[in-house]
């Protein structure tokens, strides 16, 4: 399981490296709803390509190694530490026109939602877009 203090302190430690993700998936509900509803198994996370190599070194330098999978590629992929907490990222990109051009297919408009966990806000995926997900 993952504590909102992991999630936490993951998100402040890629804020703080320059970093901007979205938390997707369980946590991501959760943030819109502003409580935690349910334990969860991982944190998921969507990040600009760009940010995807540095976000891969960050977390490896922080005690998380891949877990390769059979669905594992360059944009969809597993980290997990000692401890047990597992980051999944899902990586995209979009062209100048707002068109998903790269990995995983977020829709133009679905990365603009903010939430709160445990008072902190965070950023997540849109109301909207997380409903129709």
């Amino acid at each position: 399981m993952i504590s909102y203090k992991e999630v936490l302190s993951l998100y402040n430690l890629f804020k703080d490296n320059g970093i901007m993700i979205w938390i997707d998936g369980g946590w991501g509900v959760d943030a819109l709803i502003g409580m935690k509803t349910r334990d969860h198994e991982d944190l998921d996370i969507a990040v600009h390509r760009k940010d995807s190599r540095h976000i891969y070194e960050l977390l490896s330098k922080n005690g998380y190694t891949e877990e390769k999978r059979d669905d594992s590629t360059d944009y969809m992929y597993i980290m997990k530490n000692d401890s047990g907490i597992y980051v999944d990222v899902h990586v995209f990109e979009y062209d100048e026109f707002g068109k998903n051009i790269y990995g995983i297919e977020y829709p133009f408009g679905s990365l603009t939602g903010k939430g709160l966990i445990n008072g902190q806000q965070v950023n997540c995926i849109d109301k909207f877009f997380m409903l129709k997900f």
